[in-house]
């Protein structure tokens, strides 16, 4: 059984949070990741009966969103993060926080 799978037996709230990351990019090529990230992020927690509880951006030259992100999870605010694409999730690890790449899931 995958991982929502566990979830939704447990008949779990699953509290999740977004992280998307648009360093190295300009700022208009990074609105429109951001815009379609966002899309396949809550399209994705809409088919899940997920529930997101915030967001992080990490924009280019601000550790803030990344540091909030990780205080958050350290304090149990939510057990999942969903993002798109790869982001240094081991770091997360360490708070029973479980990554979620729905990249991963497209075409499931």
């Amino acid at each position: 059984m995958d991982l929502l799978g566990q979830f939704h037996k447990k008949n779990e709230v699953i509290a999740a949070a977004v992280f998307i990351s648009v360093i190295n990019m300009d700022r208009e090529e990074a609105e429109r990741v951001i815009t379609e990230q966002l899309h396949q992020i809550h399209s994705f927690a809409d088919q899940h009966s997920i529930v997101i509880i915030d967001s992080y951006i990490e924009r280019e030259g601000s550790e803030a969103e990344r540091n909030r992100l990780r205080e958050d999870a350290s304090s149990g605010r939510y057990r999942v993060l969903i993002h798109c694409g790869d982001i240094d999730s081991d770091s997360f690890y360490e708070f029973g926080v479980v990554d979620i790449n729905v990249l991963q899931y497209e075409g499931k």
